[in-house]
């Protein structure tokens, strides 16, 4: 599917494609981890956090790589450096609008809690968004695989992760005390993990 998109409608299409998969791989993900036992949420967090990771990695630089032809990866028109650039680009704006707007909390607070017979439940309606601390960290990681996996072809990847990143802490930072409803306590499970395993696994890529 992705590479039918990017032969047919060149990479910035096919770029904005691939970061709407990215924003719906976690909610593929939720379900998964819902049907899994795990002993505490930090674990749960942990098993839900190398899903989504591993999906949005294919996803943002695997399939990218896989679908385009060899002879296009420098050549002129839709090549793949262009489709990377176009790829950091998206993402700059996709994930973090959807997250920012919080489409389902605005009708919740300006449609459904006007109509609610108590209060109650209109005080359910402004709990605010939930929000997994293991998506955080793939975005993350994402990022810097992305990154990563390209940089000898396009040294200017680093720069766009750069700017990347500093978009998702602000934006991570004004849903943290606007937008999201607390989260429940959580160990150092999916803290652990991505220091001990991804990010050393990163680098070595």
């Amino acid at each position: 599917l992705v590479r039918h998109v990017f032969l047919t409608y060149g990479a910035g299409v096919s770029a904005l494609f691939i970061a709407i998969l990215n924003i719906l791989t976690p909610l593929v993900c939720r379900g998964i981890t819902a049907i899994e036992i795990h002993s505490d949420e930090g674990g749960k967090q942990a098993s839900h956090s190398i899903k989504v990771l591993g999906l949005r990695c294919v996803n943002s630089a695997v399939i990218i790589h896989l679908v385009t032809p060899f002879t296009w990866s420098l050549t002129n028109g839709e090549h793949l450096i262009k489709a990377v650039a176009a790829i950091f680009v998206a993402e700059m704006f996709t994930a973090p609008i959807v997250q920012a707007l919080f489409i389902p909390g605005i009708i919740k607070m300006h449609i459904i809690a006007p109509r609610c017979k108590h209060q109650e439940g209109m005080n359910q309606c402004f709990t605010g968004a939930r929000w997994e601390l293991g998506e955080r960290y793939t975005n993350m990681m994402k990022v810097l695989f992305l990154c990563f996996f390209f940089s000898a072809l396009f040294p200017g990847a680093f720069a766009l992760s750069a700017l990347l990143l500093l978009i998702h802490f602000e934006m991570d930072k004004f849903c943290l005390m606007r937008v999201w409803a607390r989260a429940p306590m959580l160990g150092g499970d999916v803290a652990e993990q991505n220091r001990s395993y991804i990010v050393p696994g990163l680098l070595v890529l």
